[in-house]
């Protein structure tokens, strides 16, 4: 089989999970010397705007007082469709440890992945996300919030009196 230039990759949003249950694994590109972007910029996945953690006591608008720093979270809205990306060592390792996932069996071998051990994408998602889950429930007792990993996640707003 020839060498690949290109592999086709899919982003695995349950490799990882934020405090709050949320899924955030989200790969940067590869920073080389032509391309450095000023903005961050990741394989299948789109950072959200920050926004204030409302959990966090003294974080709502109501409760600012002199300089206090407010404690942002970020979330991410992922691609559930595959990304074409270069084949260079950076994305390959990616591909290894399960940050990213090969959309086809010729990206999995050319990444090491060997025919046997190669998993359809959606099956690695729903491997990845029950074990997530299972981690989270284990380290905080209870249920995560449902999370859409390709959908935005909702901006929380604070509620004024009377309204």
């Amino acid at each position: 089989m020839p060498k690949l230039t290109k592999l086709s990759v899919l982003a695995n949003p349950w490799h990882a999970i934020d405090h709050k249950g949320r899924p955030c694994c989200a790969v940067r590109q590869e920073l080389t010397s032509s391309v450095i972007p000023k903005v961050p910029v990741f394989i299948g996945a789109k950072l959200n705007a920050p926004i204030l953690d409302p959990d966090v006591q003294g974080n709502r608008e109501s409760e600012h007082q002199g300089n206090r720093q407010a404690v942002l979270y970020r979330t991410f809205t992922f691609s559930p469709g595959a990304l074409t990306v270069p084949a260079t060592k950076y994305y390959k390792r990616a591909i290894k440890d399960g940050a990213l996932l090969a959309a086809d069996l010729d990206t999995a071998l050319e990444c090491g992945i060997s025919a046997k051990e190669y998993q359809e994408p959606e099956a690695i998602r729903a491997s990845e996300k029950a074990k997530a889950l299972a981690n989270y429930k284990a380290t905080y007792g209870k249920e995560p919030p449902e999370s859409d990993p390709y959908q935005p996640q909702p901006v929380a707003v604070e509620k004024k009196e009377g309204e």
